[in-house]
C-alpha cells in the first residue's frame, strides 16, 4: 500500500510539473516570500516590544531601588530600624529583580538585533530575487516565443507544392510535346497534299505538251480508227506511204512514254 501511494505520489507530481507555468510558479514564490517577510517582520515587533516592555520594567525596578533606598536611608534618620530592615529587604528584593531583568534584557536585545539584521538580509535578498525572477521571465518569453517560432518553422513543409508543381509542368510538357506532333503531323499531310498537287499539275502539264505533240504529227484522235484504215487505201489498189510514217512514229511516241 506504502509502495501504491509513493508511485501514485510520483505520478501526481510529474503530471503537475508538466502542466505548471513557470511564470505562475515564480509569481506564487513571490507572494509566499512576500508573505513570510510579513509574518518575521510581525514576528520581529513581536520580539520588540517584548524587549521594550523588559526595559520598561527594569526602569521601574530601578526606580522602586532607588525609592527603597530613600527610604531606608529616612528609617535609619528617623530611628525606626525595623522599618528600615523592611525597606532594606524590599531593596535586596528588588535588586536581585533587576540583575534578572538586566539579563533578560541583553538578551532581548541581542535577539531584536539578530532579527532586524535577518530580516534586512532577506529584504535584500527578496530584492535580488524580484529582479532576477524578472530577468528569468524575459527569458522564459523568449525562449517560449523561439520554440514557437522553430514549431513553426519545422511544421512548414514543400514537399507536396513541389510534387503539384512537377505535375503541372509534366501535363504543361506533354500537352507542348503532342502539339508539336500534331503541328509536324499537319505539315507533312499539307506538304503531301501539295506533293500531290504539284504532281497533278505535272500530269496535266505533260498531257498538254503530249496533245502538242499528237498535234504536231498529226495524230489527234479526230475519227475512228477504221475509218483511218480505209482512208488509207487508194483507188488504186495500193497503200499509201504517208499513213505508214505517221503509224511509226506513234509507235515510236508510245514507246517512249512507256520508258
Amino acid at each position: 500500500m506504502k509502495r501504491l501511494f509513493t508511485w501514485l505520489k510520483a505520478v501526481f507530481n510529474r503530471i503537475m510539473y508538466g502542466l505548471e507555468d513557470p511564470v505562475m510558479m515564480l509569481d506564487q514564490w513571490i507572494q509566499e516570500t512576500a508573505e513570510t517577510q510579513r509574518r518575521n517582520r510581525e514576528l520581529a515587533v513581536q520580539a520588540i516590544t517584548q524587549r521594550n516592555n523588559l526595559a520598561a520594567q527594569l526602569e521601574r525596578v530601578q526606580a522602586q531601588i532607588k525609592n527603597n533606598e530613600a527610604q531606608a536611608m529616612q528609617a535609619l534618620k528617623s530611628g525606626n530600624r525595623e522599618l528600615a530592615r523592611t525597606f532594606a529587604k524590599e531593596l535586596s528584593e528588588n535588586q536581585e529583580q533587576l540583575k534578572g531583568l538586566q539579563a533578560s534584557l541583553a538578551q532581548a536585545n541581542t535577539a531584536v538585533e539578530n532579527v532586524k539584521k535577518a530580516i534586512s538580509r532577506h529584504e535584500d535578498m527578496l530584492r535580488q530575487k524580484k529582479a532576477e525572477v524578472m530577468r528569468m521571465k524575459a527569458e522564459y518569453k523568449s525562449a517560449k516565443a523561439q520554440n514557437a517560432i522553430n514549431k513553426a518553422l519545422e511544421a512548414m513543409t514543400f514537399e507536396g507544392q513541389d510534387q503539384t508543381f512537377d505535375n503541372a509542368t509534366e501535363k504543361i510538357q506533354e500537352e507542348k510535346s503532342q502539339a508539336l506532333a500534331r503541328g509536324e503531323m499537319l505539315n507533312e499531310s499539307l506538304v503531301m497534299k501539295a506533293a500531290e498537287l504539284q504532281d497533278q499539275a505535272a500530269d496535266a502539264e505533260a498531257d498538254n505538251i503530249l496533245s502538242q505533240l499528237e498535234a504536231n504529227l498529226g495524230l489527234a484522235p479526230s475519227a475512228p480508227a477504221q475509218e483511218k484504215v480505209t482512208v488509207g487505201v487508194s483507188t488504186g489498189g495500193g497503200v499509201d506511204t504517208s499513213m505508214g510514217e505517221a503509224d511509226a512514229a506513234l509507235s515510236e511516241l508510245e514507246s517512249r512514254l512507256q520508258k
